[in-house]
């Protein structure tokens, strides 16, 4: 079968469009879809067992895991009936990929035999930087909870005989993402690297931060060297203004004369 990969006539990747990569890992299958991007979402979860102890004002806290959830939305829009015919193809192709594959029992003839699942429906996703393999660059393996497939109506359909083809839709989905190396940091300084080799490479403080997985996890972006968090505002300088702040003696005789004098910023030529 063949991959729906091909650009549509209607130059959607040059327009604004972006492309979306998704791989059944089973069978190998692929779909890509040029698509505007109307929803994403990126959450962590934290969980934890909590248990509550006799004369103890706070509970015990447990922790179990974090998990991760994509959701992604996007519009697919066709300018011909052959791109809303492709477009309907992709996304038929897309469904089918929701399935596992199954394996015939013994004995069995012509599939007649029990079916028991070979492999279950995991999806390699890959969306720009923002849903990727941080280690190697390729798509984040997931588990997805389903498709939502809504035909926008309002935008009127292409029809050949009894056959009717969206000139635009919308997709989501929601996929629980399945990390392929490792997350978290080391308990013993300098005693595991991630598998890029730039153990360290993440400072805070100017101390090596331990952490096993690679240094541009999730995001693929530079890792922070240092740690910047803003600066205090140096002493007689209200913060956010660069204006020199008047003293309390100073402050009294502005009050007192109804005639406040102009303070010199540092940063003025006057």
């Amino acid at each position: 079968m063949p991959d729906y990969t091909t650009p549509s006539d209607s130059g959607q990747k040059e327009n604004s469009a972006v492309n979306i990569q998704f791989e059944h890992i089973a069978t190998g299958h692929k779909v890509e879809f040029f698509a505007w991007i109307t929803d994403f979402s990126d959450a962590y979860t934290s969980n934890w067992n909590s248990q509550e102890l006799y004369g103890r004002m706070d509970p015990m806290m447990t922790f179990k895991n974090t998990t991760r959830k994509i959701t992604l939305a996007w519009d697919v829009v066709a300018a011909s009936m052959r791109e809303a015919k492709d477009n309907m193809a992709k996304i038929s192709r897309f469904i089918q990929m929701q399935y596992p594959t199954y394996a015939v029992g013994k004995g069995s003839k012509g599939g007649g035999g029990a079916a028991m699942i070979g492999s279950p429906p995991l999806i390699r996703a890959k969306f720009l930087n923002w849903v990727g393999n941080a280690l190697n660059g390729r798509g984040l393996v997931c588990a997805l909870a389903g498709v939502t497939f809504k035909p926008n109506l309002d935008h009127g359909t292409f029809s050949e005989g009894s056959k009717l083809y969206p000139q635009s839709f919308a997709l989501s989905i929601d996929m629980t993402i399945l990390h392929e190396h490792n997350l978290g940091y080391s308990a013993v300084p300098g005693a595991a690297h991630n598998p890029k080799g730039t153990f360290g490479a993440t400072k805070f403080g100017g101390e090596a931060s331990n952490y096993i997985g690679p240094s541009n996890f999730p995001y693929d972006a530079p890792p922070l060297v240092e740690n910047q968090l803003p600066s205090p505002p140096a002493a007689g300088i209200r913060e956010g203004t660069g204006a020199t702040a008047p003293s309390d003696e100073q402050a009294n005789e502005d009050a007192v004369t109804g005639n406040p004098r102009r303070r010199r910023s540092p940063f003025s030529r006057d």
